[in-house]
C-alpha cells in the first residue's frame, strides 16, 4: 500500500475534472469550494463546536457510492462509509490532526490559474467577487447539496492510506503492542507520533537500544538484526509489557556511550515500538500488529541529506546495508501485517 507523507504541488486541473467527472451538477460556487479547500485543508473548520456537528452529521450522512475524493494532498472522506467503522472520537481526532499538518498551498496562485480557464462573463464577475472577498471559505452551492447531499470531513490523503489500520486498532478491545519497522528515513517516527495523536499510545524506541561497546564485536555485526540490543529489549519492555506490567528501561545514547535517565511506564491499552529492528525474530512474536515502511533509495538519500549531511556517508556505507540485509534475510515484509510503501 501506498502511504503519502511528502506535500505534492497542487492539481487544480485534475482536482476539478475528477469531481466533475463524480458529481456533475458542479458550478463555481463548488469549484471555489474544492480549490480553497484542497489549497488550505481543513483548519478553518476545527471550531469548538466542531465535534458537535460531527456527531449531528453522522446521524444524518446519506450514502453517496464513493469512499473519498482526491484533492491531491488532502482528501474529502465520506462519513457513511466511517460511522459504523470508526469512533466519533477518533474521527474528529483524524480531522483535527489534519489541520495541524504542514501541506498548505498558494491560494491565490491556484485561484489566478483557475480563472485563466473562464471565458463566461457570469463566472468571471463571480471569481472578482471571490477575489475582492479576500478568498473566504464558502458553502457548497444549494444544487450540490440538494442534489448529492455532502457530508464529509477534509482530512490529510495519509488517513485514507492507513485507514485500515486505523479501523483495526480503533475497534480493538485489548491491550495492543503494535511494531513499526522499516528502512531509515521511511517515516516510521511520523507515523508512530500520528498514531499517538489519534489513539493516546505509548511508544518506545528501538534507538535507546543500540549496542554498547562491548557489544559491538565484528562476529555480532556480520549477522543480520544483531545490531541492536534485542536481549536487553526483550527482558525490559516486551516481556513485562505482554503481562500488563509496569516496565523500567534506561534509554542508551549512541553519542556518548551511556545510560540516560531510567524511565518507568506503566502500559496504555496501546503501545507502540518503533524503529529499525523492530520486528527481529526473537522479538516479533509479542506484537499484535506488524507494520514496515519502505522507501525507494533516492528517496531515503534525499530525507537523510536533509537530516544530517555529516552522517550520511556512514548510513549509505554501514546502516543502510545492515538494514537491508536484515529486512531481505528475515523476510520483514513478508511476514508483517501492513506493508507501506512511502512516496
Amino acid at each position: 500500500m501506498k502511504l503519502h507523507q511528502t506535500k505534492k504541488d497542487l492539481d487544480i486541473f485534475k482536482i476539478l475534472n475528477d469531481l466533475h467527472n463524480k458529481y456533475p451538477k458542479h458550478p463555481i460556487q463548488d469549484d471555489l469550494k474544492a480549490i480553497y479547500q484542497a489549497a488550505l485543508g481543513p483548519g478553518h473548520l476545527v471550531t469548538n463546536e466542531a465535534y458537535v456537528y460531527l456527531l449531528q452529521e453522522l446521524k444524518q450522512c446519506q450514502n453517496n457510492n464513493y469512499e473519498y475524493d482526491d484533492l491531491n494532498n488532502y482528501v474529502r472522506l465520506h462519513l457513511y462509509n466511517l460511522k459504523d467503522k470508526l469512533k466519533a472520537e477518533t474521527i474528529f481526532r483524524i480531522f483535527s490532526l489534519s489541520s495541524k499538518m504542514e501541506l498548505q498551498s498558494n491560494i491565490k496562485e491556484a485561484i489566478n490559474e483557475y480563472r485563466k480557464t473562464l471565458n463566461k462573463e457570469a463566472d468571471l464577475k463571480c471569481i472578482e467577487k471571490y477575489i475582492n472577498d479576500g478568498y473566504p471559505s464558502l458553502h457548497h452551492s444549494d444544487l450540490f447539496k440538494e442534489t448529492y447531499r455532502p457530508s464529509y470531513r477534509l482530512v490529510a490523503k495519509i488517513f485514507i492510506d492507513i485507514l485500515p489500520l486505523l479501523i483495526e486498532i480503533d475497534n480493538n478491545n485489548k491491550q495492543l503492542i503494535i511494531a513499526i519497522d522499516g528502512q531509515c528515513a521511511s517515516g516510521k517516527t511520523t507515523l508512530s507520533n500520528i498514531l499517538k495523536e489519534i489513539f493516546n499510545c505509548d511508544i518506545v524506541h528501538l534507538d535507546d537500544f543500540f549496542l554498547q561497546a562491548h557489544q559491538r564485536s565484528n562476529e555480532r555485526l556480520s549477522i543480520a538484526g544483531e545490531n541492536i540490543d534485542h536481549e536487553r529489549f526483550l527482558k525490559e519492555i516486551l516481556i513485562p509489557l505482554s503481562n500488563n506490567e509496569n516496565y523500567e528501561y534506561k534509554p542508551f545514547d549512541c553519542q556518548t556511550f551511556s545510560f540516560k535517565e531510567a524511565k518507568l511506564i506503566k502500559p496504555q491499552s496501546i503501545t507502540i515500538i518503533e524503529g529499525s529492528y523492530a520486528l527481529h525474530p526473537n522479538l516479533a512474536p509479542y506484537y499484535d500488529l506488524r507494520i514496515v515502511l519502505t522507501i525507494d533509495e533516492n528517496s531515503q538519500s534525499e530525507r537523510l541529506l536533509k537530516r544530517n549531511k555529516q552522517l550520511y556517508p556512514k548510513f549509505k556505507d554501514l546502516w543502510i546495508p545492515l538494514e537491508n540485509q536484515y529486512l531481505k534475510e528475515k523476510k520483514i515484509t513478508a511476514n508483517c501485517d501492513y506493508l507501506f510503501q512511502v512516496i
